[in-house]
């Protein structure tokens, strides 16, 4: 059909434009057998050449369409590669974290032994310190919430150190409720209370002792500190520990805790309730 539209076609406009196909005795257009000839010929020449630029372009499109496949499927590869190296990396790291705390680990542990045999006290901070650094990495390999149990326990070494380093000369209570010891709160949360105490209070005033108290209120947990503060110590211009726990908490907390902390005459006070509902 198309053909002969086209053979049409190509006679009119020739008798229209040209001096062939002019009318004669058979047909008003001239059409000849050697014209249908020709035109035929043509015609399936713009045919073939249409069909092959077709299947050329077609080809060259797929091609194309094939090579991104695979160099996506390349890149796939390469990253998958460098996720199984990083895998390994990652995995021989943290072997090496499981090795390097086991030596030190082992090493303060014989120091203990050794120097516990000529000076009772230098071998108690040594024992204390162990305790403190083996919770603060396992704090790090484990959940995110730690028993207040663990976090008294380690409170109570930290103590110790400093009485021994100041010749148990520090007045410094800790008081708790009983009922609290299982609950789980942030890792280090009232270690570093304490910390923040020891590195910027005076707790030598037997009239005026430092005191850390956790409280149970019904789902809530409380915890208070008071303690003096030191002549060269500010501690308004010195919070950067209690602004960094305070991130903390509202991290995991969000809006279910309350934390502040002031200078209530040449006292320091602060206050940190969690509700645990």
């Amino acid at each position: 059909m198309e053909m002969i539209i086209y053979v049409l076609f190509i006679a009119i406009m020739n008798h229209t434009f040209t001096i062939y196909n002019q009318a004669n005795e058979y047909n008003v257009l001239g059409i000849d057998y050697t014209f249908v000839l020709k035109a035929f010929y043509r015609c399936l020449f713009f045919i073939i050449v249409g069909s092959g630029y077709w299947a050329l372009k077609k080809y060259l499109n797929e091609r194309k369409v094939n090579e991104e496949l695979q160099r996506d499927k390349l890149y796939d590869i390469i990253e998958k590669e460098k996720v199984a190296k990083a895998l390994i990396s990652a995995e021989n790291a943290f072997l090496r974290s499981q090795v390097n705390p086991h030596f030190l680990f082992n090493t303060l542990s014989f120091v203990h032994r050794r120097i516990s045999e000529l000076d009772l006290d230098s071998g108690e901070v040594i024992l204390s310190l162990s305790k403190m650094m083996r919770y603060a990495l396992d704090m790090e390999q484990e959940d995110d919430f730690a028993e207040l149990e663990e976090e008294i326990e380690q409170v109570e070494n930290l103590i110790n150190l400093f009485q021994i380093k100041e010749n148990h000369s520090l007045i410094f209570h800790l008081d708790y409720d009983d009922s609290v010891l299982a609950e789980k709160i942030v890792p280090l949360t009232v270690l570093t209370l304490t910390e923040n105490m020891f590195k910027h209070g005076y707790l030598k005033d037997p009239n005026s002792p430092a005191r850390i108290s956790i409280r149970r209120d019904g789902s809530c947990i409380n915890i208070f500190t008071e303690n003096l503060v030191s002549n060269s110590s500010n501690y308004l211009s010195n919070k950067t520990g209690l602004i960094n726990l305070k991130k903390r908490l509202l991290t995991t907390y969000k809006t279910n805790f309350s934390f502040h902390w002031e200078v209530n005459g040449y006292m320091f006070l602060t206050h940190l309730q969690i509700n645990l509902s």
